[in-house]
């Protein structure tokens, strides 16, 4: 990584930092804005590193797509954020679920964009990532139900579809990072994003939305797998 590069993580982190500290602490409106700060931040420093970057055709358009799929993530922040401000579950809940969604589909065809520029074999990855993900979601969602007792109520149908895009995404990365090494990166990343939303369903249908522990370790490895794509983009 240049310098320039470090310099812009190292802000992310303490943006991050900052926030994860407030909204332990006390969140409400001010920890909102520290939020977008950071997500923000993250966002631009994205910007910066395709304007840089030496990739070209397929590698550049991956690297815009995953841009898209933070910016997307930080819309998410906080419509999430503002669920919990305003105590109104249905709108905010939905479509910030509906924005981490799109996010992990532009991550998708970032991935697949960026394989393919590299002449690697996707078509076998995509049909085993499908198989396994939708055993993994089965899994989760009936051992979720019968032994953690998590209450997904009216979000059954869009908690199992958002568990079968993350589950996806990460099976999928993985098995591209057996035809390049640094799709370990990503596939890193998508790990710390699938460990944060697990966490945030025990926040949110396990009845610990005001938990601090859980607060800190949700936002915790939810940033640590933003700087992750960082580095991901700075690579490529």
């Amino acid at each position: 990584m240049e310098i320039y590069e470090w310099i812009y993580a190292g802000v992310c982190v303490l943006l991050a930092i900052g926030f994860i500290l407030v909204r332990t602490i006390k969140g409400g409106h001010l920890g909102l804005m520290l939020k977008i700060l950071a997500s923000l931040g993250f966002v631009i420093s994205g910007v910066m590193g395709l304007c840089y970057t030496e990739a070209v055709g397929p590698g550049k358009l991956s690297i815009a797509l995953i841009v898209a799929g933070m910016t997307l993530g930080m819309v998410g922040d906080i419509l999430l954020d503002l669920k919990v401000i305003y105590d109104c579950d249905a709108w905010y809940l939905n479509t910030g679920m509906l924005a981490f969604g799109l996010g992990h589909i532009c991550y998708f065809v970032a991935l697949t964009l960026f394989a393919i520029g590299e002449d690697s074999a996707i078509l076998v990855p995509m049909l085993v990532a499908l198989g396994v993900s939708i055993a993994l979601t089965i899994a989760i969602t009936i051992s979720s139900k019968s032994m953690l007792h998590l209450d997904y109520g009216k979000y059954n149908v869009q908690t199992i579809a958002y568990t079968f895009v993350l589950s996806y995404m990460v099976i999928y990365s993985l098995l591209l990072s057996l035809y390049l090494w640094y799709f370990w990166i990503a596939f890193a990343g998508l790990v710390l994003f699938f460990a944060s939303d697990i966490v945030l369903s025990f926040q949110y249908f396990g009845g610990k939305i005001e938990s601090k522990p859980m607060i800190a370790i949700n936002h915790g490895l939810y940033y640590l797998a933003q700087i992750v794509l960082l580095a991901f983009i700075f690579i490529i």
